[in-house]
């Protein structure tokens, strides 16, 4: 079967799709990881108190410490942020290219119909032509014929 330009069309939109889903899932696979770490820095964050018996150099050491955890929760918060957006872009052309192939499969189905249809118009064609050659109907008819009664 000869390959026509919509299914050559087709196979590249869904090579186009395949690419953009396994984009999405390292998208979706960076948030989680991106997630897990904010998770981890807001409970090292909560986990940290200071202790009651403590001098002024273990009080800095804490607050630096603290002011270290705090940092990093919200460098988390900021990459969960971006990670999300850049899942979220990935899902929308992973959508786009989904509908893509789906346009081209109905454009494909349409052809094909277009070919059976005029296929079939062909064949009755062929048909009543050969039907009209059978029964004579291109001869006039006799009543009609000169020199007869």
């Amino acid at each position: 079967m000869k390959r026509t330009h919509l299914e050559v069309l087709l196979r590249v939109r869904r090579v186009r799709e395949r690419e953009a889903l396994r984009t999405l899932a390292e998208q979706q696979r960076a948030l989680l990881a991106a997630d897990l770490q904010l998770s981890t820095a807001v409970a090292s964050l909560e986990s940290a108190h200071l202790p009651a018996s403590s001098d002024l150099a273990e009080f800095r050491a804490h607050l630096a410490s603290r002011a270290a955890k705090s940092a990093r929760v919200g460098l988390a918060r900021t990459i969960v942020a971006s990670r999300s957006a850049d899942e979220e872009s990935a899902r929308h052309l992973w959508l786009v290219s989904e509908q893509d192939c789906d346009v081209a499969n109905r454009l494909i189905a349409r052809q094909r119909e277009h070919e059976r249809a005029e296929s079939d118009r062909r064949e009755r064609r062929a048909n009543d032509d050969l039907a009209l050659a059978l029964h004579g109907r291109n001869e006039p008819e006799p009543m009609l014929r000169r020199g007869t009664p």
